[in-house]
Order: structure tokens, then sequence, then C-alpha cells
């Protein structure tokens, strides 16, 4: 989706058209809509009623609840109605308590001290990756989606061999709309992306995996973890790390092409430049929760089982917590932001993104390398993903 508002759309909107985001911007509509409608209901294509939440307030509030706003129903809108059946099987899946241990085992594969432990490694697959970038015209998006498994792949104990097919169906899992990866009906495309990535990581796992070796010494909620969890938990972890950050990457990467002055910034100036990016990104549209008690929101009443899509790219924009925000302006408060979620459900790989990021931006400035925009990028046909497919661009020094 185009991160800038444009002109106030003719028509509203269509929140849960993959299509629409391909081809136009949200913006526009969410402002209206945090200023008019903060809570409203809507209603999936197939019918199935659901609020949609826009201010960052509420969303925010959404977010830290997971008391009230229950995670296990699924977390993206194709959930609404039809409930994940890994619901409580997955770290991403499961509400406090039983989100606890797989969240500590998570973290210690992909949180803050593995990522340092590995870093010197990570900062050279980057080093290496632009260093193959030929000077001239090019599509980036196919470098850039290499970009999470230079750390994921490492992290997770995961070979080489698979890191550009498991980023290429997990894409496809999240936007079963999109041309690059529709294969008949979106059923049709669901069954053969998730097909092709759970036979991707059942490979993976025959030659031994820590990762997978410390998910089968921890305990749920109904017992030991099963095969089947390990298999969940990996292609969760895969899911959320392979559809954002080279998103993220591509957006920023568009941004300076546009705002050539950012590079300017000193290398200390890095860290605020990609929080920026990842504010303005926002790669995941919006965080789908399912109410377990009646509350009042927005001064609207929720019912136990409604659910709940809380736009975290609207709350992103929201002009009450972020000045001109439609302005790209590194130095913001980086905790203000919701591009890594808030709460038990902060995105554990947030520190993993963070250095491949800004290991990238240092490797094209270190290189002195300078680009423009060729055509306009192709937008992801996703309502869970800000995506972009192709982005021709040419590099010079």
């Amino acid at each position: 989706m185009r991160t800038e508002p444009g002109p106030p759309p003719h028509q509203p909107f269509d929140l849960a058209d993959p299509a629409a985001y391909a081809t136009g911007s949200a913006h526009s509509t969410w402002h209206r809509l945090r200023q008019t409608e903060p809570v409203r209901v809507d209603r999936t294509p197939s019918g199935v009623p659901y609020w949609s939440v826009f201010t960052h307030r509420d969303c925010a509030a959404i977010l830290r609840d997971t008391n009230t706003f229950s995670s296990a129903s699924g977390t993206i809108l194709d959930s609404i109605g039809a409930p994940d059946p890994a619901g409580g099987r997955t770290v991403v899946l499961a509400d406090p308590p039983a989100h606890a241990p797989l969240r500590a085992l998570t973290m210690r594969h992909l949180g803050p001290a593995a990522v340092r432990a590995h870093a010197e490694a990570i900062r050279e697959r980057v080093h290496r990756l632009v260093a193959a970038l030929p000077l001239g015209e090019q599509d980036i998006m196919p470098a850039l989606r290499r970009l999470p498994m230079l750390a994921l792949g490492p992290l997770l104990d995961l070979p080489e061999r698979d890191w550009d097919a498991m980023v290429f169906h997990a894409i496809g899992c999240i936007a079963p709309a999109d041309p690059e990866f529709t294969r008949g009906s979106t059923t049709t495309t669901l069954q053969h992306t998730h097909a092709k990535l759970f036979h991707l990581i059942h490979t993976a796992l025959q030659n031994g995996n820590a990762f997978a070796d410390d998910l089968r010494s921890i305990t749920l909620s109904d017992g030991p973890t099963s095969s089947r969890d390990v298999l969940l938990n990996l292609y969760s972890t895969l899911i959320g790390g392979n559809t954002t950050t080279p998103h993220v990457a591509a957006h920023l990467l568009l941004r300076l092409a546009e705002q050539p002055e950012l590079w300017d910034a000193e290398p200390a100036h890095l860290p605020a430049l990609v929080e920026e990016g990842v504010r303005w990104a926002t790669p995941t549209q919006s965080l789908v929760r399912r109410v377990t008690t009646d509350i009042e929101l927005g001064g609207r009443q929720l019912r136990a089982g409604d659910w709940v899509a809380a736009w975290v790219a609207s709350a992103n924009r929201d002009e009450s917590v972020f000045p001109d925000p439609y302005r790209f302006t590194p130095g913001r408060p980086a905790s203000a932001h919701l591009g890594f979620g808030r709460g038990a459900h902060y995105c554990a790989g947030a520190q993993a993104a963070r250095l491949l990021l800004s290991s990238l931006i240092e490797e094209l400035a270190h290189r002195r390398l300078r680009f423009s925009l060729v055509q306009e990028p192709q937008h992801l046909s996703s309502t869970a993903i800000n995506g972009i497919t192709t982005m021709p661009m040419r590099f010079f020094r």
C-alpha cells in the first residue's frame, strides 16, 4: 500500500479487499475514521461482523490487555469467523499464562542476547548481499526478500538452501490474492503455499534442529509439545519475520530515494532512521483479537466473543501522538509506534529486524551507493501486510 495519504477517496476504501491495497492508500480513509468513527462495526466478505479500531490509544489498549483481548482465535482478518486451529499452540496464538513458556523459548533463540551473539555474522551476510548488487537498473525486491533469513536462518538453525523458498511461500501464505502467488482460488492457493512451507520445515528438521529440540522440552497447558506443535511454531516464526522486514526495507529505501537529504545522517542516527521506517511502513496493517469479557471501548459496548481488528497502520499515523504524521521524521520517540506491537506479544524478532535494517543502510552508505526509482513500485495485494512485490531502482555512485 502507498504510504502517503493521497487525495480524499471518491468512495470509501474497502479495508477487507486485498486488491485495494495494491493500487491505493487507506490513509485518507483512516484519517477520517479516527475523527468520525474511531470504533465501528465492519463485516468480512462472508458477512461476519467485527469491530474496527483506528486510534493509537484504543489500538495500544487492545494489544496490552491480553486478558480481555485474546490472540488464541487468530490474529489476521482471515481468522474472523474461522478461528485458527493452532490457537493456544504457538507463541503468536497463545495468551498468558500459556504464552509464557513459548515466549521464553522464542526469546532464547531470537531475542536480544541471541542476536548479539550472532551480530557480526549477520552483518557479514548483509555485507555480502549489498556487495552483490550491480550498478544500474534492477528490481531490488528479490534482494530485499533475502534479508530476514540472513538472521532467522542461523538463529533458527535452518539450512541456507531453503531460505529463498521459505520466504516466497511465507509471503504467499498471507497474500493468496496477489497475482505472484495465486494458484487458482484463494483456498487452493493457501493449500498449496501452506503445504510447500510445511514441507520445507519438515525436511529442514530431519538433520536435527536446536529450536525444535528446545520446543520439544517444554510443556503446554494440555501436556508436552508434539511434532505438530514444533512445525506450527517454526511456521509462525517464519511467517512473522519473512512477511514484514523486507517490506520495511523497501519502504525505507523508497523514502531515502525521495528524501536524499536523509543520507546526510551520522551513523549514530541510524537507529532513529530505522524506527521511523518501521512506523512509516507499519508492515502489519492490523492485528485481530477476540473479546473475552464485555467491555466498553471508544464509547462502544463490546461483548464477549466479538472479533476486533486493531488497525495499527492507522494508529501509527494518529495526529494526537505523532505531530505531522504524514512526514517521515527520524527522531520520534521509538516507544510510541506500534510497528512491533505492544505488550506480551511485542515482536520477538524486533532486535533482529533492527539489526538487519540498520546493517542494510550502513552498507549502502559505506559503499556510497545512491539510488533512484525507475518506475512506480507494485504493491502487494494483501489485507494483512503492507508489502511491495516489485520496485525497479537505478543504483549509482
